[in-house]
């Protein structure tokens, strides 16, 4: 049998102990920036006003897939969400450790 010495770097936010997937949008990290909060997009969606749920549909409509144009896009689609989070605690479905590297990572990287 074979074996091999192997390094993972991963680049998508991967919960490890799950193996579930959540989207950039639906990760948050604290004010604190030692934990990271996973939050249900839909009831976020739900709290929303109308005003701000347009405009983050109009955000995302608007995307090009080109990084350098969408970025700004994307971390403002993500702050609409995020102040949602800060005014309702029922969003939050989990609150979780994250590593100092990964919380700045998804903070300055939309595409995370």
């Amino acid at each position: 049998m074979k074996t091999y010495s192997v390094t993972l770097h991963i680049i998508t936010p991967l919960i490890i102990h799950t193996g579930d997937y959540y989207s950039i949008f639906e990760l948050m990290p604290t004010k604190d920036g030692k934990s990271l909060l996973i939050i249900d997009i839909e009831k976020s969606f739900g709290c929303m006003n109308d005003n701000d749920r347009e405009k983050y549909f109009q955000i995302m409509d608007s995307l090009t897939c080109n990084i350098d144009k969408d970025k700004q896009k994307i971390l403002h689609a993500r702050s609409l969400i995020q102040n949602i989070v800060l005014q309702h605690n029922e969003v939050i479905k989990q609150r979780m450790i994250a590593t100092p590297n990964f919380i700045k990572d998804i903070e300055n990287n939309p595409y995370a």
